[in-house]
């Protein structure tokens, strides 16, 4: 199942995650229009991601003005309290797509079997044990890793408003009907052929070679490097 465009977890709004790897660490701010997240930056500006789509367990971001994608393995219990969620990705993905306006159908090169795992914990609340990960890579995609379900979903606990819960490519037309005054002789009315057409999406057709990190991974050293 897909979200997009998609919203975030109702629970997350609002709160201030802190998220620490072995090797670094993140502060996730959810902001109340469920769709941004304000993420400060060691290495430069602030950057804000947008919610661009949700595919099974897997949520994958836009830094908001770029062309540049990261996609996040998500494991989340709406009824654990305080909200955590386990967070785990791999900085060795594609994450450049130029042009890329619409949906991911495949979402293998920018969600490879994750490298870091850590939890996402409201900021000054207890650290819980990191979860295990019981799959690693989405249902359509082949090893190395463990390949998730395709009923698997992030839960979302209430809906947050203007939420789009999947995606559809059928059109379906607009029923026009018309209510004319009673007259002696009835009124003909001429409706004119309706024409759609399908929004067009340029696929990615710039991808960034492998091993060319995301500019968010530059200045963190990862395991064995």
């Amino acid at each position: 199942m897909t979200e997009f465009p998609c919203t975030f977890p109702s629970p997350w709004t609002g709160e201030t995650f802190a998220i620490t790897f072995d090797f670094f660490s993140w502060t996730w701010i959810f902001n109340s229009d469920c769709q941004t997240i304000t993420v400060p930056n060691p290495a430069g500006p602030t950057q804000t991601w947008l919610c661009h789509q949700i595919t099974e367990r897997f949520l994958i971001v836009r830094v908001q003005g770029t062309d540049n994608f990261l996609c996040f393995l998500i494991f989340y219990n709406d009824l654990t309290t305080p909200v955590t969620f386990t967070v785990a990705f791999s900085d060795s993905s594609t994450t450049t797509f130029a042009n890329q306006t619409g949906e991911f159908t495949n979402i293998c090169e920018m969600c490879r079997e994750p490298n870091a795992v850590a939890v996402a914990i409201v900021t000054g609340s207890p650290v819980p044990p990191a979860q295990s990960l019981d799959c690693n890579i989405p249902s359509m995609c082949s090893p190395p890793g463990t390949v998730c379900a395709s009923n698997d979903i992030i839960q979302k606990g209430s809906e947050c408003p203007g939420q789009t819960t999947e995606s559809t490519t059928t059109s379906t037309a607009e029923t026009i009907t018309t209510i004319s005054e009673q007259t002696t002789t009835p009124e003909q009315t001429t409706t004119p052929d309706q024409t759609t057409t399908p929004e067009q999406t340029t696929p990615h057709d710039h991808c960034s070679k492998n091993g060319h990190r995301h500019p968010l991974f530059r200045h963190i050293r990862t395991h064995g490097k």
